[in-house]
């Protein structure tokens, strides 16, 4: 994985879960497959088109807030849910979650079991 990719996963989200995304990413290049993650988390998809979207943040608690985004992707109504936390003076995020076959998954359960 090139350090520019490794820099930008470190500029989204919070150290713990960058630098268990980044490891996983490296580890699936040397072995020339794709890592845990094969779609985007954003918006849980591996393709996308997105018509309309909606944002909603409210406060967790000092230092935190979450995120819940609705859209339509491809006809399709979503749902995602962002937990951001501050990291020092920078918003970062700290999970995304959203509904798989009925289940809440989250990057955190993915990269962090």
């Amino acid at each position: 994985m090139p350090l520019e990719n490794e820099r930008i996963i470190g500029r989204y989200f919070e150290p713990e879960l960058a630098a268990a995304m980044a490891k996983d990413q490296k580890a699936a290049a040397r072995r020339n497959v794709v890592g845990l993650l094969d779609f985007d988390p954003f918006l849980d998809a591996q393709d996308w088109d997105v018509s309309a979207f909606d944002i909603a943040v409210s406060d967790a608690a000092p230092g935190t807030a979450k995120a819940t985004v609705k859209f339509v992707n491809q006809g399709e109504a979503m749902t995602v849910v962002l937990d951001l936390g501050q990291v020092e003076n920078d918003w970062r995020v700290y999970d995304i979650a959203w509904l798989h076959d009925g289940k809440t998954e989250s990057l955190r359960k993915t990269f962090l079991h």
